[in-house]
């Protein structure tokens, strides 16, 4: 059934709301890509020591979406961390990941876990990176649009424009 619009209110109502619908869900797709990225390039390798008798699955935990908020003309999402979420694990009578002396930061997690360390430092062994989130920039960059159209057809809104977005 078609929907009946009266006013440049209307339309511009109408279309904001299943714009925020299709953003809701490319976000959605995008962290779901950049969780399963972060399961196949950082929790692949076997766990040796032990110490390392379970993992905790904070680092792929931490990240989460916004819901999509309208600013003026403009529909925005966040793909975020929350830095809060590595916390001590009484389990494992240590931190997970840093020390007590020097607990990590989030910033120097992600860079730890995808450029890795030349030596040993923060309770961390000399690593490879594992990047994550360079193999997240390329998809984004190769699928992003694809995938907003995608779900903007889904939701009855066939958009030929480009979106544009960032990394901070």
């Amino acid at each position: 059934m078609a929907t009946t619009i009266n006013s440049f209110a209307e339309l511009y109502t109408n279309v904001n709301a299943k714009i925020e619908l299709a953003v809701r869900d490319t976000i959605q797709d995008l962290l779901k890509e950049l969780q399963d990225i972060i399961i196949r390039e950082v929790y692949s390798y076997p766990i040796s020591g032990e110490n390392w008798d379970n993992r905790t699955y904070e680092f792929l935990e931490s990240w989460n979406a916004s819901e999509p908020i309208v600013l003026g003309n403009l529909v925005q999402a966040v793909i975020s961390q929350d830095g809060f979420n590595f916390t001590w694990n009484s389990d494992r009578d240590m931190w997970s990941h840093g020390n007590g002396l020097y607990p990590i930061f989030t910033e120097f997690l992600d860079d730890v876990i995808n450029d890795g360390l030349d030596e040993s430092n923060f309770d961390f062994p000399a690593i490879e990176g594992r990047p994550y989130w360079d193999e997240f920039k390329i998809y984004c960059a190769e699928n992003l649009n694809l995938i907003f159209y995608k779900n903007c057809q889904k939701h009855g809104l066939p958009l030929m424009n480009k979106i544009s977005y960032k990394f901070t």
